[in-house]
């Protein structure tokens, strides 16, 4: 792999994770704005669900900022936006699809596995290294070099 490969990878590696960032943040927003419908779907038992919906969209917006700029705590964020991930997709897209009506189960459903991928793509965002590329070297490729320096010892 050239310097060339390398460099293209790393490109479209950052400009993932800024996409990631910014569908992150731009969720917060919405949570800000839809706050009194998505309060609706919180399970009766929990308190000041309003407050509790905007604290959900404080820490999406933070999180998406800190997976835009990069900063040391990408990391955490990464890992704290799985945990709130499975939080929602726990409280609201499960016990959607299991207690509401035929109807609408589908929708609970898909926002299930919407929020099962974005919990991968925060996991998978908690453990990269932004411009640290690590080159796996495969095996078939190294044993053609090794029998090639083993001939050359031999020869010697």
């Amino acid at each position: 792999m050239g310097k060339k490969d390398i460099q293209i990878s790393l490109v479209s590696s950052n400009a993932a994770l800024i996409i990631f960032g910014i569908a992150i943040l731009v969720t917060g927003l919405d949570y800000f704005y839809f706050a009194k419908q998505i309060s609706l779907l919180l399970p009766g038992f929990l308190p000041h669900k309003n407050f509790l919906v905007h604290l959900t969209a404080t820490a999406l917006v933070l999180a998406g900022i800190a997976i835009i700029v990069n900063k040391q705590i990408t990391t955490p964020a990464s890992f704290l936006l799985a945990i709130l991930f499975c939080g929602i997709a726990v409280a609201i897209d499960l016990r959607g699809f299991l207690n509401k009506d035929d109807e609408i189960k589908y929708l609970f459903a898909e926002a299930l596995l919407k929020d099962i991928a974005i919990i991968a793509g925060a996991l998978i965002i908690a453990n990269f290294e932004r411009g640290n590329l690590r080159v796996h070297k495969h095996r078939r490729n190294n044993s053609d070099k090794e029998k090639q320096n083993e001939a050359a010892a031999a020869s010697a």
